[in-house]
């Protein structure tokens, strides 16, 4: 059974992700994903590519190819040694006139790629996997699994965790900004109608955040 976890930004998805993890599930975070996909380092995936040289080869050509892609759309995104730079995609996001293109751009092009590791990685272990990200709704990828448990969490602790996880990672994330990256992400009242009817009200559980 392919199962999705999703909820907002900084909803505690990681701590239900051990859990799965612990009952035997392999389970593929995306963030991870897109970290490898737009900078092309591969520390934050070694855990999936590890002594398999199928995914290490797939992750570095669809790597290649969202960076190239990325360039082109949003190339401010990286600078003149090839490093990608997390301030200039706030940037590109948070403009007020374009942010939401721009926002769009980005996603297009890293769901995209996702989908495709996604879908080896999901064969590679039988369908019997997890795939846990905050924006399987958004990115209209419910068709990729066949159960779905949703966090549920209040705006206001959704906001403080937020800032608290990102303020310990050193990102120094501004009030405003990390309001806009909630916002930019469905509630979960919207995310939950729409899961119930692209898959079916049994095959979505509500879990508190």
């Amino acid at each position: 059974m392919r199962i999705g976890l999703t909820g907002g930004i900084a909803s505690g998805k990681s701590r239900i992700e051990n859990i799965f993890r612990n009952q035997g599930y392999p389970v593929l975070d995306t963030d991870k994903v897109e970290f490898v996909l737009r900078s092309g380092e591969l520390n934050s995936i070694e855990d999936i590519v590890t002594d398999d040289s199928f995914f290490l080869e797939l992750i570095k050509k669809l790597s290649l190819k969202s960076k190239s892609t990325l360039k082109k759309v949003l190339p401010a995104l990286y600078d003149n040694f090839d490093n990608f730079s997390r301030s200039s995609l706030l940037s590109y996001i948070n403009n007020e006139t374009y942010g939401a293109v721009n926002y769009e751009a980005y996603s297009k092009t890293i769901n995209l790629m996702s989908v495709k590791f996604y879908e080896a990685w999901a064969i590679k272990n039988n369908f019997d996997s997890v795939l846990s990200s905050a924006t399987i709704i958004e990115r209209n990828n419910l068709h990729l699994v066949d159960k779905l448990y949703l966090l549920w969490i209040s705006k206001d602790k959704q906001l403080h965790f937020l800032l608290q996880r990102e303020n310990k990672n050193g990102s120094h994330l501004s009030r405003n900004d990390a309001i806009k990256a909630i916002e930019r992400q469905h509630s979960a009242e919207t995310k939950y109608k729409i899961a119930i009817e692209n898959i079916g009200e049994e095959n979505v559980m509500i879990l508190n955040g």
